[in-house]
């Protein structure tokens, strides 16, 4: 999709009367016609904002990659190389796993009917989306401030561990979405509680998919254990329920959505906000995100041409250096420590005489 195209999706606060349901894990793997078909379903069924998920796994230094890494600084080290090599292993695999991290996806809108939405006087709204397992706390940094991982709307990260969480809670600004592996027997983190209530506090949305339980009954009971356990530990806040869907028979409608929330003990005024309410805060967290990586921030500098001296409220390299003094002798412990320090010439003179 053209860049103007997408800006055009992107403009404009989300107002509450325009948005009603969302779908926030449609999931492309690469073929742009199922995606569509997917996009263009959730629009008959409701949904009136959607985010095409593309999901690259584990974007960390892998356990191969490390034990490569580790035989060839071996067999350096007996030639005498200097340790740096290491680091530079390290972030040249992670720089080869960000680049394979593809483009974000959104669909042609023209191949949409969005007939409904104009009628009603709403507007279509898709955003794009990456997720992956992170297992290593230390390079959590460094891929937020790739290109690779700017260019989309929202982040959404799976924990391999309780590390990785907490480095996620002191970091969370460059979190959007927790979410989990929804079917997997242990969650090794679901245990901790407060590391959990602080992401949720700072505005991180956690994730419960339904996909994985509509199919195999051993998935299914998983999938309503780890999704009772999240919701309890939540207090039922700050929770996206999403379909997480790969094929049309993965999506239901929003009523079929908050229906199935109650199989998790979620009443129907809580199940809204589910796929509603939380779904409006996470775009806007985001949104504002975005924008404020755009200010600048500039203090003018003014000369004074005919005194010869500048006012600037920051260091400028055009000032004198008796201009630069007079303005540090106005601080007033300075100026008292440079009177109560003897000059050194002196102190050499007087040296000399005894």
């Amino acid at each position: 999709m053209s860049a103007a195209s997408r800006d055009d999706v992107l403009e404009g606060p989300i107002s509450s009367k325009a948005f009603q349901y969302a779908d926030l894990n449609i999931r492309h793997s690469g073929n742009s016609e199922k995606t569509l078909s997917l996009v263009k379903r959730a629009i008959r069924m409701g949904y009136d904002c959607v985010a095409i998920n593309i999901d690259v796994g584990d974007i960390s230094v892998t356990d191969e990659m490390n034990r490569l890494n580790l035989s060839e600084l071996d067999a350096s080290a007996s030639t005498e190389e200097p340790p740096t090599k290491k680091k530079k292993r390290g972030k040249k695999n992670l720089t080869e796993s960000l680049n394979r991290i593809p483009s974000p996806f959104l669909v042609d809108e023209s191949q949409l009917d969005l007939s409904g939405f104009e009628k009603s006087g709403k507007r279509f709204r898709q955003y794009s989306r990456l997720t992956f397992t992170l297992s290593d706390p230390d390079i959590l940094t460094q891929i937020f401030i790739s290109k690779h991982t700017k260019s989309f709307d929202l982040i959404a990260v799976r924990p391999a561990n309780e590390a990785i969480l907490t480095s996620i809670s002191k970091k969370s600004d460059l979190i959007d979405i927790i979410t989990y592996q929804q079917a997997d027997n242990k969650i090794s983190w679901f245990g901790k509680k407060k590391i959990m209530q602080v992401c949720q506090t700072e505005g991180i949305c956690f994730e419960l998919a339904y996909a994985s339980a509509l199919t195999d009954r051993v998935d299914r009971q998983r999938v309503f254990s780890n999704g009772r356990q999240l919701i309890y530990t939540l207090k039922k806040k700050g929770i996206v329920f999403t379909s997480q869907a790969e094929s049309l028979i993965d999506l239901r409608a929003p009523i079929d959505a908050m229906n199935m929330l109650q199989l998790w003990e979620v009443g129907s005024d809580d199940a809204r906000q589910f796929i509603s309410g939380y779904p409006k805060q996470l775009l806007q967290r985001a949104e504002s995100k975005r924008t404020l990586r755009g200010i600048v921030h500039s203090t003018p500098i003014v000369e004074d041409r005919q005194n010869g001296e500048i006012t600037a409220k920051v260091p400028s390299k055009n000032l004198k250096e008796s201009a630069a003094l007079k303005r540090l002798l106005s601080v007033k412990h300075f100026k008292l420590q440079v009177e109560a320090a003897p000059p050194k010439e002196k102190q050499g003179d007087e040296h000399m005489e005894e």
